[in-house]
């Protein structure tokens, strides 16, 4: 685990810097009303996608591969570009080309450990949405949250824990209708600019004391009301479909959980 995470001061840092990544901000292929349009411009402007790009401009449609992702997600992390590197510990990754100091800084990190047995990266294999929640977890030392309900995210998948501490984050909502998180899908160029960028701007992009409505795909067990603070140390609690109360969040903050029956839940700034 990180001992230390990026803030968003880092993002605006490289804004200023963006020249030496080479990196231009418009894209032909992102529309003006996309999900992905707020992440992709932020992120262009503080020159995140400089030398992975495609020749249709931002591909936001096409899978992300692992190379690809540990370059963006190093910018962001980071704010600057990783020095060269003059040999590379895995196997398949070229210590001259243009992804191994990246793909270095993420093993440094500690966001990654390779693939398959460790001697390897697997540089040009797509991140599945599955890779993709452990890594942003790594990379931003989530904190533990509540099993979101996902359908189709057994309690006891490897990746279980990194799908809830992104959910309970803010950074996820699911696929679809919000039934499932799709842990086998390939994880998207647009997608994981938003990830990255939800990531990044948690606690800044949403109201201070969020709550979070019924969802009816959660009934049964999930959270139907919560509410907490998402500013520095945070911790948050809701009322499940059995009318008991559950809190989560930061570790530092140690709430006293009532035993009983519950109809709402608020909170307050202290």
């Amino acid at each position: 685990m990180l001992a230390t995470v990026a803030t968003a001061s880092a993002v605006l840092a490289m804004a200023a810097g963006s020249p030496a990544f080479g990196q231009t901000e418009g894209f032909d292929d992102v529309p003006g009303d996309a999900y992905f349009t707020t992440p992709v411009t932020d992120l262009s402007t503080a020159g995140v996608f400089g030398g992975t790009l495609c020749d249709e401009g931002f591909c936001p449609d096409e899978p992300i591969d692992r190379a690809t992702m540990a370059v963006w997600t190093v910018r962001v992390l980071d704010g600057q570009n990783p020095p060269r590197v003059s040999e590379s510990r895995f196997d398949d990754v070229d210590a001259d080309s243009f992804y191994a100091p990246f793909i270095e800084r993420m093993f440094q990190l500690e966001v990654t450990q390779g693939c398959g047995d460790g001697n390897r990266f697997c540089p040009d294999r797509v991140v599945t949405r599955a890779e993709m929640a452990v890594f942003l977890s790594r990379a931003y030392d989530l904190a533990d949250g509540p099993d979101p309900g996902f359908a189709d995210v057994p309690s006891e998948a490897w990746f279980a824990m990194d799908v809830a501490r992104l959910t309970a984050s803010g950074i996820t909502k699911g696929c679809g209708e919000g039934t499932n998180f799709c842990p086998d899908q390939d994880t998207t160029r647009g997608q994981m600019a938003t990830f990255l960028h939800r990531a990044e701007n948690r606690g800044e992009t949403e109201e201070p004391n969020p709550t979070f409505t019924i969802n009816p795909a959660m009934e049964g067990g999930g959270i139907i009301a919560a509410t907490g603070d998402r500013g520095g140390g945070s911790q948050f609690c809701g009322i499940r479909t059995d009318q008991t109360l559950t809190c989560w969040g930061d570790r530092s903050i140690q709430w006293d959980v009532p035993s009983g029956k519950f109809t709402a839940v608020t909170s307050r700034r202290r």
